[in-house]
């Protein structure tokens, strides 16, 4: 079934001469604009686009395609201009377990408050996960920590979160007084792996302060290393 969506991708493309800008308009990725457009060739059986040219040319049924497409979303847009009440606008948002544990319910909260008729379908999954998503055009944007950069995507800084260690009571006998990062030297120290943006910055920062740790534990989950935090391992006493 040919979609809105493919039609406006094939529209942008050719208005604007090229994927990139496409997806720039639609405030998406280019590698989401190809997507949409080799799904509209594959329904219409048919190639629209030359691709002997460098250039975004279309081909003779490509620009049938396209006059029809501008007239459909034309005819789309006359619709939400003369008060027609619109479709729900579904957005399909990723995040990671650290931004559905904080903030993404007081999020969720306010768009529906201001934008009653979206929609919010959220992923929670690593940021190795969410990329892959975001490249298959699988969800809309995602929200990962800024370790986790990719040049593929357009970025913006949504915030910033405070990160703290936690161990079992009683590990450290320093009581609630600051520490400084040599006290982790020769802990056991459980963090999160590099399919994790917030585990490339854990990385980052043991390297940047030349920490060693004797043993390294990784796990993606916070809830699960909560827990693990609080295991008494009987072969070591550090946790």
């Amino acid at each position: 079934m040919v979609t809105l969506k493919q039609l406006e991708a094939l529209h942008w493309v050719v208005k604007l001469g090229g994927f990139a800008a496409a997806a720039h308009k639609l405030h998406t990725t280019q590698s989401a604009v190809s997507k949409r457009v080799q799904e509209l060739e594959g329904q219409l059986g048919t190639p629209l686009f030359d691709r002997t040219l460098r250039s975004a040319r279309l081909t003779e049924r490509g620009e049938q395609v396209f006059a029809t497409a501008a007239a459909m979303l034309a005819q789309a847009d006359a619709l939400l201009r003369d008060g027609a009440t619109p479709a729900p606008r579904r957005i399909r948002i990723g995040v990671t377990e650290v931004t559905a544990m904080t903030w993404l319910p007081r999020f969720v909260t306010t768009v529906y408050e201001f934008h009653p008729n979206v929609k919010i379908d959220p992923d929670v999954n690593t940021a190795v996960a969410l990329r892959d998503k975001l490249l298959a055009d699988e969800i809309d944007l995602m929200i990962a920590a800024d370790g986790f950069r990719d040049e593929r995507f357009k970025t913006t800084l949504v915030g910033h979160l405070r990160m703290q260690w936690m161990c079992k009571p009683g590990l450290l006998p320093h009581g609630n007084k600051p520490l400084r990062v040599q006290a982790l030297q020769g802990q056991r120290i459980l963090t999160q792996g590099p399919q994790s943006g917030t585990g490339v910055l854990y990385d980052e920062w043991f390297q940047t302060h030349g920490l060693k740790t004797s043993e390294v534990m990784v796990s993606n989950s916070l809830l699960a290393a909560q827990g693990l935090t609080l295991v008494t391992c009987p072969d070591s006493p550090r946790h």
